[in-house]
C-alpha cells in the first residue's frame, strides 16, 4: 500500500457539498502500475483508495509542465475517511448532522 499525505481538502466545482482531495497523476499512476491501494492521509484521518477506485476520479484537470517536458494532471476524489468502530456516529446523529450541513451550505448561497 502506498501512503500519500495531503495538506488540504476542497469544495470545488460540482462537489455537491462533499469535500474532495486532490492527488497528483504521478502518485496515482505509480499505484495503478504497481497494483497497490493508496492510503490518503489528511491530518489525523485517512481513507483507502483501491487501485480500481484510483482509475475513476471524480474529476481531472490537465496542466502543461513549466519545468519538465511531461504534462501532468491533478485527480480529485471524494474524501471518504475511514471511521473507526470505536468512534462510529449513530445513524440518527449522522442524519441530523447532514441536515445541519445542508442548512449551512444553503446559507452561503
Amino acid at each position: 500500500m502506498i501512503t500519500q499525505e495531503v495538506k488540504k481538502l476542497w469544495f470545488g466545482d460540482e462537489s455537491h457539498g462533499k469535500p474532495k482531495v486532490t492527488l497528483r497523476s504521478l502518485w496515482v499512476d505509480k499505484a495503478i502500475k504497481e497494483k497497490q491501494d493508496m492510503k490518503v492521509v489528511y491530518g489525523d484521518r485517512y481513507m483507502i483508495l483501491t487501485s480500481r477506485e484510483l482509475k475513476k476520479p471524480a474529476s481531472e484537470r490537465f496542466f502543461k509542465s513549466k519545468i519538465g517536458k511531461e504534462d501532468y494532471s491533478l485527480l480529485d476524489y471524494y474524501w471518504n475517511p475511514v471511521v473507526e468502530e470505536s468512534v462510529r456516529i449513530p445513524s440518527d446523529v449522522q442524519s441530523r448532522l447532514k441536515d445541519i450541513w445542508q442548512e449551512k451550505l444553503q446559507e452561503k448561497i
